[in-house]
């Protein structure tokens, strides 16, 4: 299997479920987290109003990347998994 330019040597398995979601879960995470917070700091710029509540976008960022990031996650998993099994089976 080929990512990039790296050649893996192993085939996927059902144990790199959990570092890629936890990967996506993590990237989708922070992607929401700071999309909000730079609206916020636009908003504040343009309407000279903050209301900006940290606990709360951590907890909306948590669920949206919870849920976003474990379906990304599983949706990588299960297309790398079945290309390695095509390709097991044409050999």
């Amino acid at each position: 299997m080929r990512i990039g330019s790296k050649e893996l040597k192993r085939p996927v398995t059902g144990g790199d479920v959990f570092p890629i979601v936890l990967y996506c879960v993590c990237i989708v995470f922070v992607a929401i987290f700071s999309l909000r917070l730079f609206l916020d700091i636009y908003v504040f710029y343009v309407y000279k109003t903050f209301g900006y509540s940290f606990w709360d976008e951590i907890f909306y960022a948590a669920r949206v990347g919870g849920a976003s990031g474990s379906f990304l996650g599983l949706s990588v998993w299960l297309i790398s998994y079945l290309d390695a099994r095509n390709k097991r089976d044409r050999e």
